[in-house]
This record gives C-alpha cells, structure tokens and sequence, in this order.
C-alpha cells in the first residue's frame, strides 16, 4: 500500500536491479542524494514525521546527524559525488505545516541556509548543494515555478522609493 513504510533497498547497475542491505529505519514520503557509493535519506515519516538521516556507503547503512527539523515530501540537492553533502527543502515541517525552511549538510550535521522563497510539497530538486533548483511541487494547487539557490541567495524587503526635492 501506498502508506506503508520500507526500508528495503536495491540498486541498478544500468541493466538491472539487485537487493543491497537495508536502511536501519522502515520511511517514506523522504529525500535522497548522492550516487551508489555515498548517499544520504533523510526525513519522511515513520509513520510520524521523522528528522533522521541515514548513510549508506555502497554497502551499508549507519545513522547520519539529525535534520534540525522534521521534513517530508521535500525536494533535495546533492553536493559532488562522494562528498557526502546535501540539500533539504521546503516540504512538511513540525506542524504538519509547509514550510520555506533549507537546511544543508556537511556529512555529518544539518545548518540552516536560505529558504525558498515558496513553500511547497512533492516538489523537484536537483543541482548541487552550492548550486540547486527547487521546481514544481504543491501549495496547494501544483505550481509550474522554479527557484535558483545558491549559498549567497537572500530575502529581500520591497521598498518603495521616492525623489525628494
């Protein structure tokens, strides 16, 4: 069924798909990044909303730091392959409510970065953690935006501007 977690696992090789060991904590509704030999999930819900991060290393999975908030239906970025870095944006956060909130990873603990500048779910991602695009996804009707983020991306206030005399 749709709402049953999993934490089963495989892999394809460009041919075919064959089962690898499996995550430590049953999820869905998460994120991924990274290739084969160094990824990440984290988020989704277990049933209930979930900040846990998983490593896996080509041949198994150990607990990675925590989000610093829980996250579902996001979308992700990954870092260069192999660096054990990554993205979470928007999505569900503590609430359940959705949320502008990124958080970035290091390979070992989450930060706060930029938000997004439109909360959603079940939206795209892709890019690099330096680097990224949220696209698509739900608030609550589906949205056809996309949003560039780079580590210097900022909120700005709108200010209106008049010529004095």
């Amino acid at each position: 069924p749709r709402s049953t977690a999993s934490n089963h696992v495989e892999e394809y090789d460009g041919t075919s798909w064959s089962e690898q060991t499996n995550m430590s904590t049953a999820r869905w509704r998460g994120a991924a990044s990274g290739i084969q030999t160094s990824a990440a999930y984290f988020g989704g819900t277990e049933p209930s909303a979930s900040n846990k991060t998983e490593e896996y290393d080509g041949s198994s999975w150990t607990a990675g730091g925590n989000l610093g908030a829980t996250s579902y239906f996001q979308g992700s970025a990954t870092n260069t392959p192999g660096s054990g870095s990554a993205l979470n944006f928007t999505g569900y956060g503590p609430g359940p409510s959705l949320t502008s909130l990124t958080e970035g990873y290091d390979g070992t603990a989450w930060s706060t970065r930029p938000g997004v500048g439109t909360a959603r779910e079940s939206l795209g991602g892709a890019g690099t953690s330096t680097s990224a695009l949220a696209y698509g996804g739900r608030n609550p009707s589906y949205l056809a935006n996309t949003e560039e983020f780079t580590p210097e991306t900022t909120s700005g206030n709108t200010v209106d501007i008049t010529t004095a005399e």
